[in-house]
């Protein structure tokens, strides 16, 4: 609410966001304080260590999915023409006729 009022457009145009926290009375008494001081001076790393491991794992999936439509696109080659030989079930050689033009 208070950065649509008196933001600026750059800064409400770009892609990220904001994290607001309440504090309150209870929140910092005795010894809460330093752990609550603690939690927020450690919050941006707790995020970032979070981001970055999300987007190694989506990047290795995204690797291992790529590596499989490889392989299928490979398998689906068609072998060049030429004169092949083929053999016959007694193991003698031959070249096929509809081939022999290629």
């Amino acid at each position: 609410l208070e950065l649509q009022e008196g933001g600026s457009a750059q800064s409400l145009a770009a892609n990220g966001g904001f994290v607001s926290f309440v504090l309150f009375k209870r929140h910092v008494e005795g010894a809460k304080l330093e752990t609550a001081v603690w939690n927020m001076l450690s919050f941006y790393a707790f995020i970032s260590f979070h981001i970055k491991c999300s987007k190694a794992f989506w990047h290795s999936r995204m690797r291992l999915r790529t590596d499989s439509l490889l392989q299928v696109l490979n398998r689906a080659k068609k072998e060049p023409f030429g004169k092949k030989e083929k053999k016959t079930a007694s193991g003698r050689t031959f070249v096929r006729k509809d081939q022999e033009g290629a």
